[in-house]
């Protein structure tokens, strides 16, 4: 858990006072194509190096019955809550409260893990009215130009997606809950997944940054320490591999994971969907902004040398590791950016099948703010939908590898990459796939 000392943030803030240093250039287009699921470029964040292996691990478990099994989020260094878990608890709230679901979560977490980071779940893409804070605007008329809006009805050009409760603002039923009390999304809301108008510009961007992001729901409160920002706006087709005709794969682009067609409804045309785009991209910087500024991260900005596709299902052969260790310019960019290396996937249901040697391709590449886990993979109603970790597992997690002592690592044989740390010497023979962590005592005279 990061605790905020106000003073501390002050200090930090008037030491950035330059504009903020990028690891990756930003992208040309929106959101910007890297392989099939959009990277964004890092900021440096403002706590210090992280090395400890424990500390670096992360999950995004998920329980929609209630709250998560601290057995299953004991042992990482980071817990990422989406806004799915306890969502039959929430959803059948007079008055939904997912919001604050998610503080309470966060709030368990931290007692039960002190040591442990909590993320959680907003969205600037989608206004989604089982969060309190955006709910409070859906319902005030004063608010309506911060939300897309249907056309005019036309009865010879009906609405892809229904209208819902006759509103004037656009909304589908994606992953709305199927059943709810009456005004539990609030007074003269029908319950959908609405849409920002990033057309609004600086008051949108203003409350969005301040209140979804910086309030004391979020970046705000003492036991947050970051944030996941789903969904963007392209300006071109995007398709995202799970995508079912998504309204991001229209001609001119559109909103991730929102219903196919959400421009036709709104009236919206290549030069709005243009304006749309780089408005909420101005948004996110913003956000990134503030969420450094306040101490924490965003999994938005965390950079995938395996590739932001999924994970992996194969052995990382000997070139993944020749590009980290030996190209320059490659492996001075693998220890500069905030890294996230997910577990590898045997398609079988296994829980980190090949564990030993995705700790040691970590300890390999890594640099002071990367990040070893798992990432979504969908909410059960069992907690622990991936599978709790082995004590075998958890035992390596808790070794004391101190610092790297070599500044990244080396191909020692054909194939055989290495890197010393204070505390093992960590070797990576990609011919037979064979992962050789030796641990060796550590000087710690003074």
């Amino acid at each position: 858990m990061i605790t905020w000392l106000p003073l501390c943030v002050l200090l930090a803030r008037a030491l950035i006072a330059d504009p903020p240093i990028y690891t990756t250039a930003p992208p040309a287009l929106i959101p910007g194509p890297d392989g099939v699921v959009p990277v964004f470029p890092s900021l440096q964040p403002l706590y210090g190096a992280v090395w400890g292996l424990a500390a670096s691990t992360i999950a995004m478990p998920c329980n929609t019955s209630g709250w998560l099994d601290p057995a299953v989020t004991a042992p990482f260094g980071t817990v990422d809550v989406d806004w799915s878990n306890a969502k039959q608890q929430w959803a059948a709230a007079p008055a939904m409260d997912c919001q604050e679901r998610l503080v309470e979560q966060a709030a368990r977490i931290a007692a039960a893990q002190p040591r442990s980071k909590v993320w959680v779940y907003r969205n600037i893409v989608k206004a989604l009215p089982w969060f309190k804070d955006v709910r409070e605007k859906l319902a005030d008329p004063q608010y309506s130009g911060f939300f897309l809006r249907y056309r005019p009805s036309d009865p010879a050009r009906p609405y892809l997606q229904p209208n819902t409760g006759n509103s004037t603002l656009y909304h589908d039923l994606g992953q709305t809950p199927a059943t709810y009390a009456p005004g539990a999304c609030g007074d003269g809301v029908p319950c959908g997944e609405y849409l920002y108008d990033h057309r609004n510009g600086s008051m949108l961007r203003e409350w969005l940054v301040e209140t979804v992001i910086g309030g004391p729901d979020a970046m705000g409160n003492e036991n947050v320490s970051g944030l996941f920002l789903d969904d963007f706006w392209s300006n071109y087709p995007f398709l995202l591999p799970w995508s079912n005709g998504d309204c991001s794969t229209g001609a001119h682009g559109g909103a991730s994971e929102e219903h196919g067609g959400c421009d036709e409804d709104t009236g919206l045309g290549a030069a709005d969907v243009q304006a749309i785009a780089a408005g909420w991209r101005a948004t996110l910087q913003a956000s990134f902004e503030k969420i450094v500024a306040l101490g924490g991260y965003s999994w938005q900005m965390l950079q995938f040398p395996d590739g932001s596709s999924g994970s992996r299902t194969t052995p990382r052969g000997a070139g993944f590791f020749r590009s980290a260790c030996v190209d320059e310019a490659n492996a001075t960019k693998m220890q500069r950016d905030p890294l996230m290396l997910r577990f590898s996937d045997d398609g079988g249901g296994a829980t980190a099948p090949q564990f030993e040697q995705d700790v040691a391709a970590f300890l390999l590449i890594r640099g002071p703010h990367a990040h070893l886990g798992f990432s979504w993979s969908g909410c059960s109603s069992e907690v622990g939908h991936y599978g709790a970790l082995t004590a075998a597992q958890v035992e390596l997690l808790n070794r004391d590898f101190g610092e790297p002592t070599d500044a990244r690592c080396a191909e020692v044989a054909p194939g055989v990459f290495q890197r010393r740390w204070e505390g093992a010497v960590v070797q990576l023979d990609t011919n037979a796939n064979k992962a050789n962590i030796t641990m060796v005592k550590r000087d710690t005279a003074v």
